[in-house]
């Protein structure tokens, strides 16, 4: 054959990532679900799913249709962009959109009947140009107080004004009164009991003026925690339901893995990758996996992450590459032939959260946090239901 003259398809952009892989446990999901279902005061309150991010790097896709499977009908995302995809997932779930200023997005907001957080005083004066549209269509707003993350919401002050302001609503319509807790994984530092001073005080204000509210605070660890958790109506669970964090109770839902692709021999005192940031002690086997900083696997890792093979723990070796890596195989009793080819485990859905390569702990070791690895994964990963 002329291959001079063969006709070559267009590669898919992601086509070369098909070393890796991101495989997903329907049954962590549904136990963390299950968890947190256990810990609401009645069965009545919602439990919101948040799902921004890419569904915190685990595929919004698969993530939303599972979460509908298990009977999740509320779903939280930061972005419009979020919330098309979201809607097309879900036609007939309730969708609270985060972030984006309502000015951006109104129309949008309107035609996917999405619920808008009202962040700011523009976005509280629209509304209230805007208001009926709402409330035909049953489109309820939440608005954000800053009762201390010092972010998003409005002072006390200006949620009472708007308040004052709002029109005479019909007593099925709803109103969201919401914050953010800035440090909720510490229940008793002095900022977070403020916070909840200052939100259950603009809660009774607003029901003090005859308003109809869903109130919601509590994240993952403010529900964890019992911050304010049994006396709001809606709780807003994002990383809790990935098990994203070392806690007893949660599992792990995202595992990614990738394969051994070649084998080194080295000398004593070789150094190893970029700048030569480690020097082998002894004569060395050192692993090469096809994975890097491009995929997610950060720099921030190099020469303290660990990896798992066939059962046995190695040790990242030398500076994380764009994508390469190395690793160290020198104390694994298996021959080159056991090893070559093996899948890898970069991060773990193991229920051992101590355990060097869930993602809690690699975290620990990069100096960042859970959320920042998951989100980081590249989306062109394949990812995949383990347990179909």
């Amino acid at each position: 054959m002329d291959i001079r003259s063969h006709t070559i398809d267009a590669p898919s952009v992601y086509e070369a990532h098909k070393a890796v892989s991101i495989g997903l446990s329907k049954a962590h999901l549904a136990h963390n679900i299950n968890y947190f279902k256990s810990l609401l005061a009645t069965p009545t309150k919602t439990l919101c799913a948040v799902v921004k991010g890419d569904g915190y790097g685990h595929g919004m896709h698969l993530m939303v249709a599972e979460l509908i499977n298990l009977g999740i009908q509320t779903f939280a995302v930061s972005k419009i962009e979020e919330a098309k995809w979201v809607r097309y997932l879900a036609p007939q779930s309730r969708i609270i959109l985060l972030c984006d200023p309502l000015p951006f997005c109104l129309d949008e907001v309107l035609q996917l009947r999405v619920e808008p957080c009202l962040n700011s005083l523009p976005d509280c004066e629209l509304y209230l140009k805007e208001y009926r549209a709402f409330v035909q269509n049953g489109i309820q707003v939440h608005i954000k107080v800053d009762t201390g993350m010092s972010r998003l919401g409005l002072s006390p002050l200006q949620f009472k004004i708007i308040l004052d302001k709002l029109p005479e609503l019909p007593t099925t319509y709803r109103i969201g009164v919401m914050s953010h807790f800035a440090k909720s994984e510490s229940p008793q530092d002095r900022a977070t009991v403020m916070q909840c001073e200052r939100f259950r005080e603009c809660v009774r204000l607003a029901k003090s003026k005859g308003i109809s509210t869903e109130s919601h605070i509590s994240n993952t660890s403010g529900t964890l925690n019992n911050l304010l958790r049994d006396e709001t109506g809606l709780v807003r669970i994002g990383i809790g339901l990935c098990g994203g964090l070392a806690h007893p109770s949660l599992k792990p839902v995202l595992a990614w893995y990738t394969h051994l692709q070649y084998i080194q021999h080295i000398t004593r005192g070789a150094g190893v990758g970029y700048v030569h940031m480690t020097h082998v002690a002894r004569d060395s086997r050192v692993g090469i996996l096809p994975v890097g900083y491009r995929l997610g696997y950060p720099v921030a890792l190099s020469n303290v992450g660990r990896v798992e093979i066939l059962g046995y723990s190695a040790q990242v070796l030398g500076r994380v590459g764009m994508d390469l890596m190395a690793i160290d195989l020198t104390d694994i009793p298996l021959a080159d032939e056991q090893l070559r080819n093996q899948r890898v485990c970069l991060i773990s859905n193991s229920v051992d959260h101590t355990g060097a390569t869930h993602v809690a702990q690699l975290a620990k070791l990069a100096q960042t946090i859970p959320y920042e690895l998951l989100c980081r994964l590249h989306p062109g990963i394949h990812r995949a239901w383990e347990d179909k």
